[in-house]
């Protein structure tokens, strides 16, 4: 895999054919394996989109490894029919404008060997019978064991394949040899054929009887298969190659014999099929085949099958006793025999490869060609890695008030300026919120004091609302009994909050002031009208929109998208940015710069659920360890339709009421997440939570294994050898190598939101 990787990213067009089909005949592909491989890499390189390189530049070298014998001929038509399957399916999905190409197209136009596979399977292909009239015939309660097939090949292909054999024996390039019994070297009297084994792919046989060639593939492939799955009794397994035999006339033929004689001479074949290729015009003088119905049974054959061109006969190898008739004068006999065996030959069959999807072929796309008015959304919700696309339809026509989205926030000293809390507030109006609600947790301190009143000047009560934590606690926790909050539920949040600046105590005053702000958002209280959404963040989140591709390219698109499909929570992906190590961390690139790692979730939905935790088990990152990917929380955030929503289930989602709507985990709208900045912001907020009170009774929630990490560094009195410690915490945790980062770039796994969708 590794090697037609690089293969792929040094032959970049038709000019470099002759060096990749050289590099390809250097590697050494089996062709089974070689072609699960391509399959695979074309999989790898849908998942990546048009950066992760081309179908088509795949496809281009698959034709170069079939014309080498490296793949069979149906591998560059397997190729193909993927991509034209998943791009109907993109299309029946409502999530492709029907007037726009697929990013793959235009694919290379098939090559000769696989339009030459194409017209052999329009002639007809190779006409068999029905699995029931195999086993009828081969059956164990079937007295002769023999099935006559008389038009196994249609006349074109028969036509074509008899004048290459003529002329490729004429020239020399089959190479054929008297042989003895089966594909033994010992000469035998009793056999007057001349015979070589072949697999179909060979160069010299592609390049003589190319027609020849691929109908020993489809003999040893889907022909094959196909009787395998037929035949009853007993198993049996497709062969690895197929014995081209000559007679030449006149010749005596080959005396009556079994393919498998049994005992010590076992060969393990189970069935043979006898398929003849001589033109129907000119036929064999003679040249029939005798059979018998027993072995042992002797005297006259209870048939002969003349060796007509095109027909074929299958019978048992070890039941079966045959005889080659004597030839007269005349037209030299062809034939092709193939045998099914009791044994399985060759590697064991590779495991199907999955089918791409739609969402495979549409997650990497910031802005794929869609239809008029629609919007896709994301759903990570189900058991799928790759998650399922819904394109919702929007009315254009609907002049229906647009929803409202508000956003809450608990916030305590709160960074200023564009990169703060201040920024935080225009970006999120800028995107189209309608309204915010500040909840300040220490409101009496005076740098708080002076920054909610910075921050009401600036934007107004139409747009602003700010709330004292303090006076939320007094005036508004316990009229969330019973309207939204059992007792019990209210007393064991509000005995937590006794925690200070514990992680237990912020996050319980956040879900109650949160549930606070659903019960607000019911009323005019917020900026005058009542809330349709609402969406619980941090000061140190930033919401993302992505395009109507992603989930919407505006908040009331994105909103109305998510009405339409039913939903009452939305739950959005948290990417978190990125700390490159011995660089500063780059607070002057505002809330929405710099590069942020993608969520392990869609890392998983991009490069399947095994292939995300190889790259990680490659990079150490254990997000349980020492090492994580991400340093902080990565379950996302989440907004609730307020008519739905019944409280706040964390920090994290919502309650929703009974008999609510559907709750979709999106990738796309998302948070950009800043984690800590500095070793300095983190020995200063990791102090101050390892010396809140702590809280008697059972907690909700484990700490996470940074933050135990860093309570047992700065657990004492201060020092510099805790800040040294603590810097090295801050390196391990949060900070990345440039060549990590290159991995990371390589996997599809930064996110840049600065960059406009057609710089992608």
């Amino acid at each position: 895999m590794e090697a037609l990787e690089e293969l792929l990213e040094t032959s970049e067009g038709p000019a470099e054919d002759e060096l990749a089909a050289a590099t390809l005949e250097g590697l050494g592909l089996d062709p089974a394996r070689g072609e699960l491989a391509f399959r695979l890499l074309l999989l790898r390189r849908i998942k990546a989109g048009p950066g992760g390189g081309a179908p088509a530049r795949l496809l281009e070298l698959t034709q170069s490894a079939v014309r080498l014998g490296l793949l069979p001929a149906a591998a560059a038509g397997r190729l193909r029919s993927t991509l034209a399957t998943l791009a109907g399916r993109l299309r029946e999905a409502g999530a492709w404008d029907p007037a726009a190409p697929l990013w793959w197209q235009p694919l290379p136009e098939p090559s000769f060997l696989e339009g030459l596979w194409q017209r052999f399977q329009a002639d007809g292909g190779l006409a068999l019978p029905e699995a029931d009239a195999v086993a009828g015939a081969l059956g164990l309660e079937s007295g002769d064991r023999t099935l006559r097939l008389p038009r196994l090949l249609g006349p074109g292909l028969l036509d074509h394949v008899h004048r290459e054999l003529e002329a490729a024996h004429e020239s020399g390039a089959l190479s054929l040899a008297r042989e003895g019994v089966g594909a033994s070297a010992e000469v035998t009297v009793r056999r007057t054929d001349e015979v070589c084994y072949f697999t179909g792919l060979e160069p010299g046989l592609l390049q003589a009887a190319p027609t020849t060639a691929l109908l020993i593939q489809a003999l040893l492939g889907p022909v094959a298969r196909r009787l395998q799955q037929s035949l009853p009794g007993r198993p049996c397994f497709p062969p690895q190659n197929a014995m081209l035999a000559r007679y030449p006339a006149p010749s005596r033929g080959y005396d009556a014999h079994l393919d498998n004689p049994g005992g010590e001479r076992d060969n393990g074949r189970a069935f043979t099929l006898v398929t003849y290729l001589n033109a129907p015009e000119n036929p064999p003088a003679g040249g029939g085949i005798a059979l018998w119905s027993a072995p042992g049974t002797g005297g006259e054959p209870d048939s002969v099958v003349p060796p007509e061109g095109g027909s074929a006969v299958l019978f048992d190898s070890r039941e079966v006793p045959h005889q080659v008739l004597a030839l007269q004068a005349g037209p030299a006999r062809w034939a092709l025999t193939v045998w099914l065996s009791e044994r399985p030959q060759g590697p064991p069959e590779a495991l199907p490869v999955p089918a791409p999807t739609v969402a495979d072929a549409l997650l990497p796309l910031p802005d794929p060609a869609l239809p008029a008015d629609t919007v896709l959304l994301y759903d990570l919700s189900g058991a799928e890695p790759a998650g399922a696309v819904e394109a919702v339809r929007l009315d254009p026509g609907s002049v229906g008030r647009a929803p409202r989205l508000g956003l809450v926030a608990t916030v305590y000293r709160a960074e200023e300026g564009p990169s703060g809390l201040e920024g935080w507030c225009e970006h999120h109006l800028r995107l189209g919120v309608d309204h915010l609600l500040l909840v300040f947790d220490h409101f009496e301190d005076p740098r708080e004091l002076a920054q909610a009143a910075a921050l009401a000047r600036r934007f107004g009560d139409d747009r602003l609302t700010l709330w004292s934590g303090a006076a939320v606690a007094a005036e508004r926790w316990a009229g969330l009994a019973p309207s939204r909050l059992e007792d019990e539920e209210l007393w064991g949040l509000v005995r937590l909050t006794a925690g200070g600046s514990s992680s237990h105590a912020v996050a319980a005053r956040q879900c109650l002031h949160a549930t606070a702000a659903l019960d607000a958002a019911t009323t005019d209280e917020l900026g005058g009208a009542p809330l349709d959404w609402l969406l619980h963040l941090d000061a140190d989140e930033a919401l993302h929109l992505e395009g109507s591709g992603r989930g919407g390219a505006t908040v009331v698109e994105h909103l109305r998208a998510a009405e339409a499909a039913g939903a009452a929570q939305l739950r959005y992906l948290n990417h978190e940015r990125l700390q490159v190590r011995d660089q500063p961390a780059g607070s002057e690139l505002g809330l929405v710069g710099g590069r942020y790692k993608v969520n392990p979730r869609l890392g998983a939905a991009r490069l399947g659920s095994r292939g995300f935790a190889r790259l990680m088990a490659h990079l150490g990152a254990d997000q349980d360890g020492p090492r994580p990917y991400f340093a902080s929380y990565h379950n996302g955030k989440s907004a609730v339709a307020v008519a739905q929503g019944r409280a706040a289930a964390g920090v994290h989602g919502w309650r929703l009421a009974e008999g609510g709507g559907r709750s979709l985990l999106l990738a796309g709208p998302s948070i950009l997440h800043h984690p800590t900045p500095t070793p300095q912001a983190l020995v200063a907020k990791y102090r101050r939570k390892t010396r809140a009170p702590r809280i008697a009774g059972e907690v909700p929630f484990e700490l996470s294994s940074l933050e135990q990490e860093a309570a047992r560094l700065l657990g004492g009195t201060e020092s510099s050898t805790e800040d040294r410690a603590a810097e090295g915490l801050f390196d391990a945790r949060f900070c990345w190598s440039s060549r990590e980062i290159s991995l990371l770039e390589d996997a599809g796994l930064i996110l840049d939101p600065t960059r406009q969708p057609s710089e992608d």
